[in-house]
């Protein structure tokens, strides 16, 4: 997909912030509804959580998010073994 495709972009710079939340047990230290708050801080229209092996801070973070006015992605870091 390129940005002018992009649903949320709408010919404005894309930027997102890929983040663990605490749900990634030893790879990060923040809620959802941190990674949120900060995002809306910085002004950020969209922020996509990848924690690992699961999505398990999804509707956190969705909920969040729509107290923010912020578009939430949602994507599983999954290892197969």
């Amino acid at each position: 997909m390129t940005i002018d495709h992009c649903p949320f972009s709408h010919h404005h710079i894309l930027t997102l912030i890929f983040a663990h939340s605490h749900y990634s047990f030893l790879r990060a230290a923040s809620s959802p509804e941190e990674l949120a708050a900060r995002a809306a801080q910085l002004g950020l229209k969209a922020l996509c959580l990848v924690d690992h092996n699961g999505v398990y801070g999804a509707v956190r973070l969705q909920k969040a998010c729509k107290q923010l006015g912020i578009t939430p992605l949602i994507v599983g870091d999954d290892v197969l073994d």
